[in-house]
């Protein structure tokens, strides 16, 4: 219970029930019948800094669970190859909780894919050409927020070098792999 509370799991509602009845009692045990006032009082602030932590606590468990929730929803769109509202979705789910690392990199993922789908049916036109570079930027950019994220974590640096390397040989840039 300990662990799932400082993980901040407070989204399932046993855990956050237990900890509000664990406040509870708190108030209820700290003033032992027969002391003064000032045990009461202490209670008392005990219980409003309990409640000042565990509220805002309550209260961004939630925005993430919806965030989670985003993200489910545009997996099924993907099921469905409906790429363009998935990615919405997506962005969406990022907006809500944009410290999560792995939405962050599945934002980026998905940039990528729609990127690679316009860049193989794309005749090149101003628009078109616009548009590639706007879904290379937010791709990188979201790769790159990724990393700021987490740091060291090997994969998301090799996804992002891909990225690049990918965008390069697409307009000319690397004529070879860099393998």
């Amino acid at each position: 219970l300990a662990h799932l509370t400082i993980d901040f799991d407070l989204y399932e509602y046993g855990v956050a029930a237990s900890l509000f009845t664990a406040i509870a009692l708190l108030v209820l045990y700290a003033r032992p019948p027969g002391e003064s006032d000032g045990g009461r009082i202490l209670a008392g602030a005990g219980f409003a800094v309990s409640l000042f932590i565990a509220v805002p606590l309550t209260w961004g468990a939630m925005k993430f669970q919806r965030a989670e929730e985003l993200l489910a929803i545009a997996q099924e769109h993907a099921k469905a190859h409906q790429d363009e509202l998935a990615n919405a979705v997506l962005v969406k789910a990022h907006d809500v909780n944009p410290f999560d690392p792995s939405l962050c990199a599945s934002v980026a993922g998905a940039q990528m894919m729609s990127w690679r789908n316009l860049a193989e049916r794309t005749d090149y036109t101003d628009v078109s050409l616009r548009v590639l570079t706007e879904k290379e930027i937010f791709a990188l950019t979201a790769f790159e927020r990724t990393i700021v994220l987490r740091p060291d974590h090997a994969p998301y640096r090799y996804a992002l070098a891909s990225a690049h390397e990918e965008f390069a040989r697409r307009l000319g840039g690397l004529p070879f792999p860099l393998v």
